[in-house]
């Protein structure tokens, strides 16, 4: 009996590399019925009567949006330390009203992934702030 592994992209858990018990990578694009091995996919697939299906890790899902919102929190915090300035009186900026309402837009913002980042102001230095975290 020939047993068939499946490996998987864990970004886009699209099916990369089919093998068998036998040896050799296969490919079939119309064959879905594979064992998966635990150590390779338990945490994100089953199979249940051939047929595989993905299985959300609510843990892992949790800790990576914990990760990527802190990394937003990050980068918040950086862009407001970054554009303190823009609030004095004497910097010859004649925007300071956009800068204080970019300011205000960043202090409110909800972190939570996806962030739809406000667009940083013109200045006559040019851009302050680095490229968002997507």
């Amino acid at each position: 009996m020939t047993t068939t592994f499946v490996r998987v992209d864990p970004e886009t858990l699209e099916v990369v590399l089919k093998y068998n018990t036998n040896g050799g990578p296969v490919w079939s694009d119309g064959d879905i019925e594979c064992t998966i091995p635990f150590d390779v996919l338990s945490d994100i697939a089953m199979m249940v009567d051939g047929i595989i299906t993905l299985q959300e890790d609510s843990e892992k899902a949790k800790t990576i949006k914990d990760n990527q919102t802190l990394g937003n929190k990050i980068y918040r915090d950086l862009c407001l330390q970054k554009t303190d300035f823009t609030q004095l009186p004497d910097t010859g900026l004649t925007n300071v009203q956009e800068w204080a309402t970019f300011r205000l837009t960043m202090r409110t913002l909800d972190l939570t992934p996806p962030v739809t980042w406000p667009v940083e102001p013109s200045s006559p230095w040019g851009p302050f702030l680095p490229t968002p975290p997507s």
